[in-house]
């Protein structure tokens, strides 16, 4: 942000006469940004512009200064509105998301949006329905094939939840007897839902769906049809809503209310809670969700789901029965392999039979009501890495995270898909912000108390925390941890910097053990069981720093994972 004045002595005379400011333009550009920043509202920006009007030249109004359209392009559609942005940007790689956001507790005004993504970059609206129900297909995605044929975009994977994904394909809904989106396995009723138990059943391919082979999978034409598209492979298994919300949740609830055959008692479910909650301080920052109780499970997000299930679940569910534990662990290895991409590329067979080791076994673990579609569709989870290099380059957790955006853009509920259109209109309106991509490196918190190695580094700058793109360091527990190319594990004591040279000053632990063997050995993973820190600090530069590492206490000793790839 640009500094727009600075203090000055009063003078009635002239209060204004002295300003500084030039650049009327750059003021009126940085309001805006910051006005789309914060979410302010007009009535609020508008009583800013009236104190700024004696100080520099802009409007008094916000609508005049965000361009505001005096109309919003929302027409009618089936029995609500609709409102189509289109595609405004030109790239490779275009994501979709389709899916349903529910208003309002006291009502059942949704919307329904159409959200795009170039590559990893931010999401972006590009249409939105607003009604009761869902939105009459036709002519809901008529708009957006329309546009993708014409100006020629290539569409790289569509990403919907189960239910959604149903919807625009016009296929059986999950629970239905022939709704596995990727095979023609039946599914039997089995004391009040549908299962799935076979696993080597026929692949669907595109040319079957297209002349729709399977005819009980079809409940009419989708009008993507009309598009070059893989109508089997362009639509990725979002392993958001599949695993963590679908499978992981399942297990955790069998624990807790399922069948008297894998149900444990009480007391173990307390112990797991304070185990959780005893992990919370050892978590990084780069999880945002701490751990909670399983008292609190319906209230669980996503992202703690997928916590649980790569990193402190196998550590509190130890004590557990051998067999579940292990039935767990298969679920756990396949999940951490895929969701790393230097191990997808290695172990990629290894996590698809653990897939269907885990599948094939559930029903002897939790009994026969376990294997539903969620549970079922693991098998073909691994299938989309071979486009793919994670499962978070298919992931709809960029674009359910951007909804939360879309809601607070609404101030009443007076006419919210209108609302939603104007501010739309802003930002589209606004010279295009270019984002900037953190490469460098920031220190934090200058201190002068910390450990010093040698007379090396004395007239060395000390700090407490850095960002090395966008990852936190820092000597506080959390986020000390760190492997180098030889998955050493190291914690940091301090960081030194000296003409632009970047240090950590770190304890070296010395011992490595397999954290567990099956599936296979945790140390292929670069899973350890780590213990026996140094007492003396080694140096260990910024460059040669590979995996950010997330360390907890287990037994008496710590359990290291590898986290984030720094390099």
């Amino acid at each position: 942000m640009h500094i727009w004045f600075s203090e000055y002595e009063s003078d009635e005379s002239d209060a204004y006469g002295d300003c500084p400011i030039k650049d009327f333009s750059t003021i009126r550009q940085d309001l805006i940004e910051w006005s789309h920043k914060f979410n302010i509202s007009l009535k609020a920006l508008s009583e800013l512009l009236k104190i700024l009007t004696n100080v520099c030249d802009v409007p008094t109004d916000a609508r005049t200064l965000l361009k505001t359209p005096r109309n919003s392009d929302v027409v009618e559609l089936g029995n609500g509105k609709f409102a189509y942005f289109g595609i405004r940007s030109k790239g490779d790689n275009l994501r979709l998301h389709i899916d349903g956001l529910p208003l309002y507790k006291s009502s059942k005004t949704q919307f329904w949006t159409i959200m795009g993504a170039f590559g990893k970059s931010r999401p972006f609206v590009i249409g939105t329905y607003c009604g009761n129900d869902k939105p009459p297909l036709q002519e809901f995605l008529k708009p957006l094939i329309q546009e993708i044929n014409d100006k020629s975009f290539e569409v790289d994977v569509i990403i919907c939840d189960s239910p959604a994904r149903s919807f625009i394909k016009c296929t059986k809904y999950p629970g239905g007897y022939s709704a596995c989106d990727r095979c023609i396995v039946r599914g039997e009723y089995v004391e009040g839902r549908v299962t799935y138990e076979q696993l080597n059943c026929s692949l669907r391919t595109n040319e079957s769906f297209r002349n729709q082979s399977d005819e009980d999978h079809h409940t009419n034409l989708s009008p993507l049809l009309q598009l070059p598209l893989d109508m089997i492979k362009g639509f990725c298994l979002d392993y958001q809503h599949l695993v963590c919300l679908g499978v992981v949740r399942r297990i955790l609830h069998y624990l807790m209310t399922g069948p008297f055959c894998v149900r444990v008692g009480d007391r173990d479910i307390s112990d797991i809670s304070e185990k959780l909650v005893s992990l919370k301080p050892f978590f990084p920052s780069d999880i945002n969700r701490k751990p909670r109780s399983l008292r609190e499970i319906k209230n669980w997000k996503a992202t703690e789901f997928r916590s649980f299930l790569l990193y402190s679940g196998p550590i509190v569910l130890e004590s557990l029965s051998e067999t579940f534990y292990q039935h767990f662990l298969y679920l756990h290895a396949a999940i951490f392999i895929l969701s790393h991409k230097w191990l997808c590329k290695k172990f990629l067979s290894e996590a698809r039979a653990f897939l269907v080791k885990f599948v094939q076994c559930s029903s002897r673990v939790y009994g026969s009501t376990f294997c539903v579609y969620n549970v079922h569709s693991l098998i073909h989870l691994a299938d989309d890495m071979e486009r793919f290099d994670s499962l978070d380059d298919c992931s709809a957790f960029p674009f359910e995270n951007h909804m939360k955006t879309i809601k607070r853009k609404l101030r009443s509920t007076h006419h919210p898909l209108e609302q939603f259109s104007n501010r739309t209109a802003e930002e589209i309106s606004c010279e295009p912000h270019v984002e900037t991509v953190t490469t460098g490196m920031k220190l934090l918190s200058r201190h002068f108390d910390g450990p010093i190695h040698e007379d090396t580094y004395t007239h060395w700058n000390q700090y407490k925390a850095c960002y090395n793109k966008s990852v936190r360091f820092s000597v506080s527990h959390c986020d000390a941890f760190f492997f180098d190319d030889k998955f050493v594990c190291y914690r940091i004591a301090n960081i030194l910097s000296h003409s632009k040279e970047t240090t950590f000053l770190c304890y070296v632990f010395k011992k490595y053990k397999s954290f567990y063997t099956t599936p296979l050995d945790s140390k292929r993973l670069n899973v350890f069981v780590v213990s026996s820190l140094s007492k003396t600090l080694s140096p260990v530069f910024l460059s040669e720093v590979r995996f950010k590492a997330c360390v907890f206490p287990f037994r008496d000793e710590f359990v290291a994972f590898p986290l984030l790839e720094v390099c």
